[in-house]
């Protein structure tokens, strides 16, 4: 018995470094490698995305700490204003908590939905943020590529959910040895 909760314990931690790898590469390429795959005015927000998927099947407190790092990574990285891409996400973390287990649980479908309504709060805590930071934008056509990103951040999550998944069950049941 002890030992397979050693091989539990250590298993959860290999697969927070690889979730960790996952944002800090997904965050490096947020801006100029997606954008020459998708060469759009608007790009999906994969940190985000792995993120509200993390924190939808992991809990509050998993959430809570990678939407923390994870945003002011993409602060630095982007020169957004210090702490605002991580109030956003972590308001997208709080906000999912009271619906997380009936959204999560085995309703796959609706977490991209779900996916969906996170980019658009993402965006909208950003812009207030930004906005009381000096550095806002014209409100209608922040607003129109807010709907954009959010519908490729959804699609991003159908390509990232079996991923995720496959991660979770790895770092919670130790299914990889």
């Amino acid at each position: 018995m002890m030992q397979q909760r050693r091989e539990i314990a250590v298993s959860g931690e290999i697969a927070r470094v690889v979730l960790a790898v996952l944002i800090w590469l997904f965050a490096l390429a947020q801006g100029p490698i997606i954008r020459a795959f998708l060469p759009l005015d608007v790009t999906p927000n994969i940190v985000l995305v792995v993120v509200t998927l993390w924190a939808g099947y992991q809990g509050l407190r998993e959430g809570f700490a990678w939407a923390f790092v994870a945003g002011l990574f993409l602060d630095l990285l982007l020169f957004a204003p210090f702490g605002a891409h991580a109030l956003a996400m972590m308001a997208v973390v709080l906000a999912l908590e009271p619906i997380r287990r009936w959204v999560f649980g085995d309703r796959h479908a609706l977490v991209f939905p779900t996916v969906f309504v996170a980019a658009l709060l993402h965006d909208a805590v950003y812009l207030v943020i930004t906005a009381m930071a000096g550095r806002g934008g014209d409100l209608s056509s922040l607003l129109r590529l807010s709907v954009a990103r959010g519908l490729l951040d959804a699609l991003a999550a159908v390509i990232l959910l079996p991923l995720l998944l496959w991660l979770g069950r790895w770092g919670t049941h130790g299914d990889l040895r």
